[in-house]
């Protein structure tokens, strides 16, 4: 009689361990199926856990001459090297002259397509860096850009230009609000422009989405809880019942 008792509660700890397993094998099987990804800033995207993924959101493109700007703003902003961050605080230094120079103005503007305020990267980048004649300057605004008041809506820069015959892009970071509109704006470091090659550039817009390491939800903790004490409470009946 001991023997069957004890064959008996051998099974049902075998058992026990079986319904262990196979609850944890499936909550880790859903949480693996929907905890690696999220959406982010209204954006579906795949995660990469502790790895930040840069969606592309859209690019610019233009040719820099003597004639083709799309007009003229009054003074420049600063070459202080300091680039601009996504704390969303409007930059307040001076310009650097009152001079006039030329300015694509209004030329490359963007929505923020979610409903979040969204870090953006922007980055210059010179088709023909080596024969560009020109030095040209990108800068940032919300809502509108006033080429008469250069300071004003302004949010990014990248604090430096791209420099005459450069090797380098020229990028910076800037937060955009939510659906709000950006303008971005490029103008020529001399007041005169002067004879020089021109150059085609393009500018692409990515927006940084943060992944974050996927971890087992309240909810999937308690489901796992409650399986797991139903499934011993009737096993602890059933083995009871047998001594």
């Amino acid at each position: 009689m001991g023997w069957r008792r004890r064959c008996i509660g051998g099974k049902m700890g075998r058992i026990a361990s079986i319904v262990v397993g196979a609850s944890l094998l499936a909550s880790g099987v859903a949480f693996a199926a929907g905890g690696n990804e999220r959406t982010d800033n209204g954006a579906p995207v795949s995660a990469v856990a502790g790895r930040p993924t840069n969606v592309l959101i859209t690019t610019f493109t233009g040719n820099w001459s003597a004639t083709a700007p799309a007009g003229t703003q009054t003074g420049r902003n600063n070459r202080n090297t300091i680039a601009s961050t996504c704390s969303g605080v409007a930059l307040t230094t001076p310009p650097f002259d009152a001079a006039t120079y030329q300015s694509s103005l209004s030329a490359h503007t963007f929505v923020n397509p979610y409903s979040t305020a969204t870090c953006f990267t922007f980055t210059l980048t010179n088709s023909s860096p080596a024969t560009c004649g020109f030095n040209l300057q990108p800068n940032l605004y919300v809502g509108s850009f006033n080429p008469a008041n250069i300071s004003q809506n302004w949010v990014g820069t990248a604090g430096l230009s791209s420099g005459t015959g450069p090797t380098a892009t020229v990028t910076f970071n800037a937060l955009v609000p939510a659906n709000g509109t950006a303008v971005y704006v490029i103008n020529n470091t001399n007041p005169v422009a002067p004879a020089a090659v021109a150059c085609d550039y393009r500018v692409a817009v990515e927006a940084t989405i943060d992944q974050v390491v996927p971890t087992m939800s309240p909810q999937w903790l308690m489901s796992l809880a409650l399986l797991l004490g139903v499934f011993g409470f009737f096993g602890y009946r059933r083995y009871a019942a047998t001594r």
